[in-house]
């Protein structure tokens, strides 16, 4: 709808790896999935 979402970015499991600042907060379930995708366990 153009208002959720006003800019988006892709990062490597390598990027995220070196810049954990990019990453949301512990709690949170987008940081639960990104966990996962880090560690290997989704694709």
């Amino acid at each position: 709808d153009g208002t959720e979402i006003a800019e988006v970015r892709w990062f490597t499991r390598d990027e995220l790896r070196e810049r954990p600042e990019l990453l949301p907060g512990r709690a949170s379930i987008a940081r639960s999935m990104i966990d996962d995708w880090l560690e290997g366990r989704i694709d």
